[in-house]
């Protein structure tokens, strides 16, 4: 009679009688594959080291607030700093696997009802010289005053920070999305 199988193995059956022999198939289980360890993921969490605004009409740097757009003396382009390229920070090697920023937009400068803010990516670890060059959008989000959010960074940019192209963020807009935001940005980075 059948009394059982083993995993991919054999049927084994087994015989029994007084005084005789008993007779069967030896099975052996079949030892299966190996599991594999998925990589370990960290999440790091980074603060601007500082953030300020360059007018595109005076050619000169501003301190003390990260602005976009025109409210009547010129664009702005607003960029924070973290002082050190995340590439440095997360080290060599590594591939992210979600970004995040939370910005803040203050509770002054032009509407107080909603705008559409334009993130964007810079090659500076520190304030440059002169007129700052930003990528293209890379997310908006819409704060009015005082509001603050986390904006998702789409995949397609992560590269370009884990190979240390960019190293912070701007905001930048042309027109009459004009705002003031914090210099505090958050960063969150999610790798292996």
């Amino acid at each position: 009679r059948v009394i059982g199988t083993f995993p991919n193995g054999t049927v084994s059956a087994t015989y029994s009688d007084s005084g005789g022999t008993i007779l069967g198939v030896i099975t052996t289980p079949e030892s299966g594959g190996k599991g594999t360890i998925p990589p370990v993921q960290y999440t790091k969490t980074f603060y601007s080291a500082s953030g300020s605004n360059f007018s595109e009409i005076y050619n000169n740097w501003e301190s003390g607030s990260v602005k976009q757009g025109n409210y009547g003396y010129g664009n702005r382009k607003g960029a924070w700093f973290f002082g050190t390229s995340i590439l440095d920070t997360i080290g060599t090697g590594k591939s992210i696997k979600a970004m995040r920023v939370y910005i803040t937009r203050t509770s002054r400068g032009g509407v107080s009802g909603t705008v559409r803010h334009s993130i964007r990516g810079h090659g500076y670890a520190t304030q440059p010289g002169g007129n700052p060059s930003l990528s293209n959008e890379m997310e908006a989000a819409y704060l009015s005053w005082g509001q603050s959010a986390w904006i998702n960074i789409p995949s397609t940019w992560w590269a370009n920070f884990a190979n240390g192209t960019y190293k912070g963020f701007g905001l930048y807009t042309e027109g009459s999305n004009y705002s003031i935001c914090s210099t505090s940005l958050t960063l969150e980075i999610t790798y292996q």
